[in-house]
């Protein structure tokens, strides 16, 4: 639960606003974060105190926007975002690759191997489906850590590539080819067998 700040905003209608997004997306936000700490920095890290961090922090940014961001929920993400990779770079040190340092936890790729089996197409078994998440989870896990998370923001958080670019701080067409390149490595990850019918040609 997030802890209202001893200040409030000057229009008592953006702290509502800005409070009632980041308690929308919170297991979102939460399960963004884990994915990211992984065991090196749970015990560390904690995703609540990300959460709380980036609020207070968002409080004040939001004040100071006129107009105010198009898109709050991509707004928040990244705000949330930026606060964990700030933690996470002082845990590690600044010569540290958190990219490469930091992967995501045993069974964090699971909800979003899931998904992408649920959303294929054609009459399968239920040992054929679990043989498919079971692939996919592998092949996920073989990614780079960006490859998954922009995988992760497409698919189990829905975002489009114009709100992963703004999450990223890069352009949506950056964003777009950095997720195309994902899932193309992610699809020659999976043997052939196990991709849907349309997803079959080399």
């Amino acid at each position: 639960m997030l802890r209202p700040s001893k200040t409030s905003l000057s229009d008592p209608t953006d702290e509502v606003i800005l409070h009632t997004a980041f308690e929308r997306l919170r297991e979102r936000l939460i399960a963004m974060i884990e994915r990211r700490i992984g065991r090196k920095l749970a015990s560390r890290v904690d995703p609540e105190g990300v959460i709380q961090e980036a609020y207070l922090r968002a409080r004040t940014r939001w004040q100071e926007f006129d107009p105010k961001p198009a898109d709050l929920d991509t707004w928040v993400y990244g705000q949330v975002h930026d606060r964990l990779i700030e933690r996470i770079r002082v845990e590690l040190g600044p010569m540290r690759d958190i990219d490469r340092d930091v992967g995501w936890p045993e069974g964090s790729v699971d909800p979003l191997a899931e998904h992408l089996v649920d959303s294929q197409t054609g009459p399968t078994s239920v040992l054929s489906r679990a043989e498919r998440r079971e692939v996919v989870r592998i092949a996920l896990y073989r990614l780079d850590f960006i490859d998954r998370e922009i995988l992760a923001w497409r698919f189990y958080h829905d975002l489009n590539y114009e709100q992963i670019g703004e999450i990223l701080h890069i352009s949506q067409n950056a964003a777009t080819k950095r997720g195309l390149r994902a899932m193309i490595k992610l699809r020659d990850l999976i043997p052939p067998a196990f991709r849907p019918p349309e997803a079959r040609k080399p």
